[in-house]
């Protein structure tokens, strides 16, 4: 049968919700905490997506599942910047002889969205941690 729950909150009288407790509950503690926490715009762009579970949960559509936003076209190849960032167009060119070589791991297409939108692959930096190139 499940657990007997008041369908009212507590604390004001309407009808009860976890959406209701963190962002409708009129009762003045409650208010007085939101407020707090919480700025205006943020209170009502929750308020006025009521219905999204981003404001109960904390989950929302990863950006590149979503049609709202565009994201910049995936590579297909290799890219090398200098330590300026400028793109080097001859791989030969580059000394990759250097003592530091950091790596975020996303040099490995792990098939999961979440994990290969990283923002550089690898960096090769001097012995004074100066960063000499970048792959990506």
């Amino acid at each position: 049968m499940g657990y007997l729950v008041e369908p009212l909150c507590p604390l004001c009288g309407m009808r009860d919700s976890l959406m209701h407790r963190v962002w409708f509950c009129a009762h003045p503690d409650v208010v007085h905490a939101r407020n707090e926490l919480v700025e205006t715009e943020m209170l009502a762009r929750a308020r006025e997506n009521f219905l999204d579970p981003f404001w109960t949960t904390g989950i929302f559509q990863h950006p590149a599942e979503d049609p709202r936003f565009s994201l910049p076209p995936v590579s297909d190849g290799i890219e090398l910047r200098d330590a300026s960032g400028h793109l080097v167009d001859d791989i030969n060119l580059v000394n990759f002889n250097f003592p530091v070589v950091a790596s975020d791991g996303s040099l490995k297409r792990t098939g999961n969205i979440d994990l290969d939108r990283a923002a550089w692959a690898a960096v090769f930096a001097d012995e004074h941690l100066k960063i000499q190139c970048i792959l990506t």
